[in-house]
């Protein structure tokens, strides 16, 4: 959206901040896949022959008769915080690193490559906080908290006594219900305009409202809309550059929450 937006301008968007406050808890099977991937077999799983003889990036790769053995022009650097970085002028925020950032950078970096939103684009995210002491409070622990991880002793005491939730096991409806995030993004033009966004969703994003998004994302292509698709062909796709507003729509209409800010 804040691409499009940018376009109306006649100018193609060169960078985007996003400022993210959430409060939420990981279940069991989401806290297995975790560490699986950090400990367990999958950490230890070498690159694919394909992906070596692709020779570049595969989200860069593009689809159908675009796809001519070349990497898509529109390429993402994602420059997420990796710790903590203070307030910038007046009314900035002080971000630390958010844990799925990672992983929304490469969802951008490959609706980039798609949509073509801009061919340098500048991608940064992490976690909102009102004040540096709680930031730094947070990533202390966030630091401890994986400190105690890496160590196999302690990871299984973790998981012997509950401190980390197994499968089936996990934050209760309660929780689920106060929880939230609200994702504050910032937008820069290549001519130097500026715009602003805000999208909210009421309820534990992780896990709860996870399986909203699913369905939505479902019903988005079962279902009939007055808005196209992005895209109806076979392939490796994102949201952004499949489902398009098609999704933003369904999920406007379910409880998440999006404006533009002056």
């Amino acid at each position: 959206m804040l691409a499009n937006k940018m376009s109306e301008k006649g100018e193609e968007l060169a960078r985007v901040d996003f400022y993210d406050k959430i409060k939420s808890a990981p279940s069991g099977g989401t806290m297995e896949t975790a560490l699986g991937i950090m400990y367990g077999k999958e950490s230890k799983l070498k690159k694919p022959a394909v992906v070596k003889a692709l020779g570049f990036d595969p989200l860069l790769k593009l689809q159908g008769d675009d796809n001519k053995g070349e990497p898509s022009q529109f390429a993402t650097s994602a420059r997420n915080v990796k710790s903590l970085e203070m307030a910038k002028g007046k009314g900035g925020q002080v971000r630390t690193l958010f844990f799925m950032a990672g992983v929304n950078g490469n969802a951008v970096k490959r609706s980039n490559a798609l949509n073509g939103y801009s061919k340098k684009l500048v991608y940064c995210e992490g976690q909102a906080f009102g004040s540096t002491l709680s930031a730094t409070i947070y990533l202390a622990g966030l630091a401890f908290y994986g400190l105690c991880l890496a160590i196999a002793p302690i990871r299984a005491l973790m998981l012997a006594t509950g401190i980390v939730p197994k499968p089936g096991q996990g934050p209760s409806a309660e929780y689920m219900d106060e929880g939230y995030l609200i994702v504050e993004g910032t937008a820069k033009g290549s001519a130097g305009s500026i715009i602003k966004s805000t999208m909210q969703f009421h309820c534990d994003p992780g896990y709860k409202d996870t399986a909203r998004m699913l369905v939505e994302a479902g019903l988005s292509l079962a279902l009939p809309s007055d808005k196209p698709l992005k895209s109806a062909e076979g392939g490796v796709y994102t949201p952004g550059a499949c489902q398009g507003e098609v999704l933003l729509d369904r999920l406007l209409a379910t409880g998440t929450d999006f404006r533009f800010d002056a």
